[in-house]
């Protein structure tokens, strides 16, 4: 999905935060309609907080060891 300034864009609210799960990753939930959603902010690459298959990438990559990495997310 691509946004630019000359294109409408469309606004959702009445969200409240139930969880952060990572430095890029939440849960809302919607006031008035109780549905839940996970967002994951766009453009953001934050270090994960769990041993999982991309924090493997991610020190390969960076050359940091992963619990140094882990402390960062």
């Amino acid at each position: 999905m691509k946004y630019s300034a000359k294109e409408p864009c469309y606004l959702e609210t009445f969200y409240n935060v139930l969880e952060i799960k990572d430095a890029d990753t939440l849960v809302v939930k919607h006031a008035f309609s109780k549905e839940e959603k996970e967002i994951r902010l766009y453009g953001i690459d934050a270090p994960e907080i769990r041993k999982n298959r991309k924090l493997k990438i991610d020190e390969e990559k960076t050359h940091l060891p992963a619990s140094l990495l882990i402390e960062l997310g």
